[in-house]
């Protein structure tokens, strides 16, 4: 069993995918009655950006990408990326697949990532 803290209840899962922070999604058995709202702070052009964002450090293809589907499903809409992770293709995809479909648009999302110095 996992408390998924945006689903209010103890959950059994046959297939989970974790990430580091204790963060998890369910592939499989997890069914949310309705989307969550997420704390946001205002920024100072006035858009407001999500407190509470998915890391996807570590998350290799074909698990992140099934991570980022679920979190857009449960209410998340950051996600902090980089291309060190080398999984910016599988993420891009999958939010891409979100908007085309309409589950989300893109305005709503903030995608966070990191800049190497050289």
């Amino acid at each position: 069993m996992c408390l998924c803290p945006l689903a209010e209840r103890q959950v059994d899962y046959s297939a989970p995918v974790f990430f580091p922070g204790n963060l998890c999604f369910f592939a499989s058995s997890l069914i949310v009655k309705k989307m969550y709202k997420i704390p946001d702070l205002t920024l100072n052009n006035g858009r407001t950006l999500p407190i509470i964002g998915l890391g996807t450090w570590q998350g290799v293809p074909g698990e992140v990408d099934r991570a980022v589907g679920e979190a857009l499903k449960v209410g998340y809409r950051h996600f902090d990326c980089a291309p060190i992770y080398d999984n910016e293709e599988a993420i891009g995809n999958i939010l891409k697949k979100a908007i085309d479909g309409g589950e989300v648009t893109r305005d709503e999302l903030f995608i966070t990532t990191k800049r190497m110095f050289t």
